[in-house]
């Protein structure tokens, strides 16, 4: 069943989240904030994990998500950083129909109404099977290389896997939550491939945490190195990554996609 396999892992990354927060005070508030979204989402999983086999596509049925709205509200008025909390007052109604679709296509991702939008279609359109959704239009996000092929959408983050005598890499979908495995030394964003296409960067108070850069294109995405910390979950471990996120701002370099709570 959809909803129990959600809230299988919706209860994993909140853990995970919370143990983080733990361990990097400087991320602390994030990771809460991030942890409390996710018991929400495994909260309202049972409803709209019922829409998993075909996201709406009409504002006739949008009602599961704006029914959803009124307790996420609570929720970020407690835990939210600012811009949130201010946003969520006009977060109703048709805005909220406006903001799903527009998550759907790959837009304002990092907006706050992007912030809404992925929370509540991140249990709708999640998955454990591989298959195609029927509602993400064949766009998707046509710039990048790596595309989720189950959504269409960007890689959040990745995890490098032992992989035969070397290294393999599996980016998370930053929507449906979707594993796929792609080539180590690619670009997600340019696909400029080859032994010297990707940086990586990492700072020792961060363990397991990667930051993958191109040198062409100055795109980033960070990933976990799961054969230091088994543990670790990608785009989970990626919101304790702001000290790496910091330094790469700071030297040209800009994110993929932002993470569900913005950073």
């Amino acid at each position: 069943m959809v909803s129990r396999a959600f809230q299988a892992i919706a209860s994993r990354r909140a853990e995970r989240a919370r143990a983080l927060a733990e361990r990097y005070p400087a991320c602390r508030d994030g990771l809460r904030f991030f942890a409390a979204v996710t018991d929400f989402q495994r909260r309202v999983s049972p409803t709209l994990c019922e829409l998993s086999r075909g996201t709406p596509e009409g504002s006739a049925e949008f009602g599961p998500f704006r029914e959803a709205m009124p307790a996420l509200r609570v929720l970020v008025r407690k835990w939210g950083p600012p811009p949130l909390q201010h946003a969520s007052e006009s977060f109703r109604g048709a805005a909220v129909d406006r903001a799903l679709l527009r998550c759907l296509r790959g837009r304002d991702l990092g907006s706050a109404a992007g912030f809404y939008a992925r929370v509540l279609l991140q249990p709708a359109l999640y998955s454990p099977e591989r298959g195609e959704i029927r509602a993400v239009p064949p766009s998707g996000r046509e710039d990048l290389v790596a595309r989720c092929p189950r959504c269409g959408h960007a890689p959040q983050a990745g995890s490098l896997v032992r992989q035969g005598d070397g290294t393999g890499l599996r980016w998370i979908c930053s929507l449906c939550l979707l594993e796929w495995s792609a080539p180590v030394s690619q670009c997600p964003a340019c696909g400029r491939a080859g032994r010297d296409a990707i940086s990586q960067y990492r700072a020792a108070e961060l363990g397991c945490l990667r930051m993958r850069a191109c040198e062409s294109c100055m795109v980033y995405v960070h990933a976990v190195d799961l054969t230091e910390d088994r543990a670790a979950i990608a785009d989970v471990d990626d919101l304790a990554a702001l000290p790496l996120d910091v330094w790469a701002r700071d030297r040209g370099y800009r994110k993929l996609c932002p993470s569900l709570i913005g950073i």
